[in-house]
């Protein structure tokens, strides 16, 4: 990776990374994975890490592949079944490694002490059972020492469950845990190319066998069922489609959270569709930054970044089904021309003492009529 600097500056005519993210570190990867994007699009090589021309020419006027383009390209490539470059661009995701990442159930409330310790000591018997590990090496690889690690484990240690998270085997737990948790993802979603392919192998074969193939698609109903490749291709090329709408501006949101809240919901409850995939569709959305949202009352999470790309995301939908807009859409325009507040609520209980003698709602400002008449002016 020590190459990435000078290429990146010399492909993009000078000019200087890109900064999606507010943390240095994922800024830097994105850029990486950005770089050999661009060398491998206009046909550049890296041998030993210095920059080399290949026989296909270069324009240096040409403008750098943009990240619009980068993520609309990636839903090609991936709709076209090339697993090779998805797995490297998918081991990229690692949220776990990224400061103030925090491990979270379902609900989006941060796992306790005793449930890391119940997981943990799951996957430790599931890999003595079959024989891949031990609790020696998987202490080792989560780099904890053993004496910590019995003190952990042990529930009659901590008066409080919650003080277990000031032993550091809880964190590196929690973090090999989401790792093991994704690679078996990430596994499915690589080996979902492979089936395609021995598909299509079926199908050119000299022994292919109609009836059998048909019988293997078909439903009790008799009716022809798609396979599981077949349906996360469909959703992947939907998401493909719906960021390659334009025109939708970025930075006004007319749609409340809890509102986005139920169509990221309903979006996800499509055949074939995953939070990996829908994450990646929003910008490589961290997990933590999506489950929060989730879990957030109200306006709560109005400085969330999901807020943002979840609404454009959802009127590049609506724009591709050529819906009109409904009429609570319409109210909140009314109510809220520039669009709801981007920016994390302050803290109801103190703007509510304030302003709320006055007719004011907890998030309103004051008007001139309120000034006043806290002065008793008016």
């Amino acid at each position: 990776m020590s190459w990435y600097p000078n290429n990146f500056a010399s492909y993009a005519g000078g000019g200087h990374p890109v900064n999606f993210f507010e943390d240095p570190e994922k800024n830097y990867r994105f850029n990486v994975v950005l770089a050999q994007h661009h060398a491998e699009r206009h046909g550049y090589n890296n041998d030993n890490h210095h920059h080399h021309y290949s026989s296909r020419s270069h324009r240096s006027s040409e403008r750098p592949v943009s990240f619009e383009e980068y993520r609309r390209d990636y839903y090609e490539r991936q709709s076209a079944g090339d697993n090779y470059h998805n797995s490297m661009e998918l081991s990229n995701y690692s949220p776990w490694e990224e400061d103030g990442w925090v491990p979270l159930t379902k609900s989006g409330k941060q796992k306790s002490p005793n449930q890391i310790r119940n997981e943990l000591q799951r996957y430790i018997d599931q890999c003595r059972a079959n024989g891949t590990s031990n609790q020696t090496s998987i202490i080792e690889q989560m780099g904890v020492n053993p004496n910590s690690f019995r003190k952990f484990m042990d529930p009659s240690t901590y008066v409080n469950q919650w003080n277990a998270t000031a032993n550091g085997t809880y964190w590196s737990a929690a973090k090999l845990l989401a790792k093991v948790a994704y690679e078996k993802e990430l596994a499915k979603a690589t080996g979902s190319g492979s089936k395609r392919k021995s598909t299509r192998d079926d199908y050119d074969s000299d022994d292919y066998d109609v009836q059998a193939v048909t019988k293997r698609y078909k439903s009790n109903s008799g009716e022809i069922k798609k396979t599981r490749a077949e349906v996360q291709l469909e959703a992947l090329t939907l998401l493909r489609t719906i960021t390659s709408v334009e025109g939708v501006p970025d930075g006004i949101v007319y749609d409340s959270c809890p509102e986005l809240v139920k169509k990221i919901k309903a979006f996800l409850a499509r055949d074939g569709m995953t939070k990996s995939n829908f994450m990646l569709a929003l910008g490589g959305l961290n997990s933590n930054s999506l489950n929060t949202f989730l879990a957030g009352k109200r306006q709560d999470q109005a400085g969330n970044v999901t807020y943002r790309r979840a609404y454009v995301f959802f009127e590049e939908l609506r724009i591709l089904e050529g819906k009109p807009k409904s009429s609570a859409r319409i109210g909140n325009e009314m109510e809220h021309p520039y669009g709801f507040s981007l920016e994390k609520p302050r803290n109801p209980r103190v703007i509510g003492q304030a302003y709320r003698p006055y007719g004011h709602s907890s998030n309103s400002a004051p008007t001139m009529h309120d000034w006043l008449g806290m002065r008793g002016l008016f």
